[in-house]
């Protein structure tokens, strides 16, 4: 295969995209603006040219108002997703002070529930910022499809924690919104810096849905195939009420489950009704809980937000934060219902037109 070729979409953008950089070092524009909407001056070109693409500016060039000397576009992004990972551990060192000025249970929960997801919103950008030094040239939808997910989610993580305030009491929630302001601001924008580099619009990215893995399931999805066979499992457990298990309760089944499992960890659910809240926490990778079928293997809990618990902690079976998937297609069905709602408005329009030709 032709070496030229093997150049990724990704690859191109870099280039181009340093190009525009190197470029605008010799004679750029310095853009002003008394919002965050609009460039601040800077000596660095690169810098300025990157964060033209963002949609906080002024936050953008300030985080990376440190960096000299280069314009290699990948590294300026882990700068700022460094950045936006500092600002929201300030968020959270903070968040412990005020939990010991909560005025009431429910913030004092909020705040808890604060913690744990600026938590999982770091993970992603630290998760963010080890694939940018684990590029394959083979598999750039991929590799941009994670950073994607991985930023969208970190995003709704931190909108999460602003949510879990509301109807709370004090000024807690305000002054954890202010905390987040940049945090948010600087992820945002680290989001917007990867559709800049990687040039591929959602519209475009969604074949990437169609390729195929090695196992003939789309990249973006393991899943397990209706006809399976158990006992082809190493990795199984059974969960049975009656002691004929290895475990009585799914929660012992899931504690039991390997820290760093890279196999599925199936439980396997036997007949009867679990009246249990079962959490699966983020550390957890590849578990599969499989039951008898729906009438036979039921599972319940009783927790609501009546009760004080925040309606992202009440579902029955809840994997921990995990939103970022779905924050992905609704960004694409929203991207697809605009360009019909855009095709309809032309089509109108030219039918209009007509119209009025001929009366006239």
């Amino acid at each position: 295969m032709d070496v030229q070729k093997k150049f990724s979409l990704f690859e191109i953008g870099i280039i181009l995209l340093a190009m525009t950089m190197i470029g605008a070092f010799v004679g750029a524009k310095t853009y002003t603006g008394s919002n965050d909407d609009g460039l601040i001056a800077t000596s660095n070109k690169a810098v300025e040219s990157l964060c033209q693409h963002t949609d906080y500016k002024r936050s953008c060039v300030k985080s990376l108002a440190h960096v000299n000397n280069t314009y290699d576009p990948k590294e300026l992004m882990k700068v700022a997703f460094k950045s936006a990972i500092k600002e929201l551990q300030i968020a959270i060192d903070s968040s412990y002070t005020l939990s010991a000025l909560a005025e009431d249970h429910r913030t004092s929960m909020a705040l808890d529930l604060c913690i744990e997801a600026l938590n999982a919103s770091i993970d992603d950008l630290k998760r963010s910022l080890e694939k940018l030094d684990k590029f394959y040239v083979t598999k750039t939808e991929e590799y941009v499809g994670d950073l994607k997910i991985w930023l969208s989610g970190s995003l709704t993580y931190q909108e999460t924690c602003r949510e879990g305030f509301e109807n709370t009491k004090g000024e807690t929630g305000q002054k954890m919104k202010k905390l987040l302001s940049l945090g948010w601001k600087l992820t945002s924008n680290g989001l917007a810096m990867v559709d800049a580099v990687g040039g591929v619009q959602l519209t475009r990215f969604s074949h990437g849905l169609e390729n195929k893995g090695p196992d003939n399931d789309a990249w973006w999805v393991k899943r397990m195939r209706l006809d399976v066979d158990l006992k082809a499992f190493h990795n199984m457990v059974s969960v049975a009420q009656d002691g004929s298990g290895m475990f009585r309760t799914i929660m012992d089944a899931v504690r039991a489950a390997p820290k760093k499992n890279k196999r599925p960890y199936v439980i396997y659910i036997k007949e009867g009704i679990y009246n249990e809240h079962v959490e699966i926490p983020r550390h957890l990778n590849h578990v599969v809980l499989y039951g008898e079928g729906p009438t036979k293997t039921r599972i319940t809990g009783n927790i609501n937000h009546d009760d004080g618990v925040r309606t992202y902690k009440t579902a029955t079976v809840g994997k921990l934060l995990r939103f970022a998937t779905l924050i992905y297609f609704l960004l694409f069905f929203y991207k697809f219902l605009r360009l019909i709602c855009d095709r309809i408005y032309i089509l109108y329009k030219n039918i209009t037109e007509k119209i009025t030709k001929i009366s006239l």
